[in-house]
């Protein structure tokens, strides 16, 4: 399965974040909030969810999983920062790119 990254890179990243694919300059490593720390949450309520846009790393992409961190800061930037763990040891998200749209699932591990 392939990655998927979140924003292009620019300027204000720093240099070893850079990676090229496809002849796109994209930041890898990049934390993006989908939830404020310390919101409740509860199954199937988004309101306080944030959407994102993701990029596939390659073009022909077909399926990826979706990486999961969650951090004890408020702002982290990168998911190498201090404080940010990976929750890959309790599920992974998938996403399989159809003509028709994307389809989700979670796999619980």
């Amino acid at each position: 399965m392939e990655e998927m990254f979140k924003e292009k890179f620019k300027p204000h990243h720093p240099a070893k974040k850079k990676i090229l694919l496809d002849g796109v300059e994209y930041c890898d490593s990049i934390f993006c909030k989908h939830i404020e720390i310390g919101t409740p949450v509860k199954v199937g309520d988004e309101r306080n969810a944030k959407e994102h846009e993701y990029f596939p790393a390659v073009s022909e992409i077909k399926q990826c999983v979706l990486e999961v961190y969650a951090s004890n800061k408020r702002n982290p930037q990168f998911i190498d920062d201090e404080g940010c763990n990976s929750l890959v040891l309790f599920c992974h998200i998938v996403l399989v790119l159809r003509d028709h749209g994307v389809y989700m699932y979670v796999v619980y591990i």
